[in-house]
């Protein structure tokens, strides 16, 4: 994750796809989308918390994606009881949706464990909340 200047590489802007299932079908498989928390501030965020922790799968481990960034302590607040997955996050990878969503979804694959779910938030600075609920087959 640097780039050879002593600088964090920090994708930001653009677009990724992937494709998760392997020809086998015995890949990680996406359960369920967590989409619509539109919001214009972090008071407007801190309001929906409630309402995006009660759609978050109960048995799922989480990688914490608000690390580095103002929404740490909305993440905290809201997956508290969760277990965290245990997944190199640092430093944070950006702030686009799309790119640093997919950034954040090969991570969340280095570490996945057969027969568990998890659950990958990603907290869009640009006023947009989302999340992916996945299990490896």
């Amino acid at each position: 994750w640097w780039n050879g200047s002593n600088r964090t590489f920090r994708p930001t802007e653009g677009a990724a796809a992937m494709i998760l299932q392997a020809p086998s079908g015995k890949g990680p498989r996406i359960e369920s989308l967590q989409l619509g928390f539109d919001y214009g501030s972090p008071q407007a965020l801190r309001k929906l918390l409630p309402e995006i922790r009660d759609e978050l799968p109960a048995d799922a481990r989480y990688l914490d994606t608000g690390r580095d960034s103002w929404t740490a302590a909305m993440e905290k607040k809201c997956l508290s009881g969760f277990e965290r997955a245990e997944a190199n996050v640092l430093p944070s990878l950006g702030g686009a949706w799309s790119a640093s969503s997919a950034w954040y979804t090969l991570r969340l694959l280095e570490t996945m464990e057969t027969g568990h779910r998890y659950f990958q938030p990603t907290w869009g600075t640009m006023s947009s909340y989302g999340g992916l609920a996945l299990r490896k087959g």
